[in-house]
């Protein structure tokens, strides 16, 4: 499904690749990932870390923290999710944390996005 691999806005983009998207794809682009700004702003900060480029153990710790926040806002703001088991997959493998704990924070996350 086009939309789970995709954020906001694309709604344009895909008329540049010529996709054929069904009704509940259009739907899902439309959709607004969260009502919550304050969830959303948390999430912003997160990215924000990541785009600083720095893949540290300090920096995930930070980027998961702001994630936490902003699922305990809005429990199905899916993007959030998404990033958030990412950043504990990312702890597990890149060795900052490499305990069957944080294996599973990042299952449930992911669990919890695709409710």
């Amino acid at each position: 499904m086009l939309a789970g691999i995709v954020f906001f806005p694309l709604e344009q983009d895909h008329h540049q690749l010529r996709a054929v998207l069904s009704p509940t794809e259009k739907a899902a682009l439309q959709a607004k990932p969260t009502a919550d700004i304050a969830a959303y702003e948390l999430y912003l900060r997160a990215k924000d870390l990541e785009r600083a480029g720095r893949s540290t153990r300090e920096t995930l710790t930070q980027q998961i923290a702001l994630l936490d926040q902003a699922v305990a806002q809005d429990p199905a703001f899916w993007p959030a999710l998404c990033f958030l088991a990412r950043g504990h997959f990312e702890m597990y493998w890149s060795n900052h944390d490499h305990t069957p704990a944080r294996l599973d924070l990042g299952r449930a996350a992911l669990d919890a996005a695709a409710r």
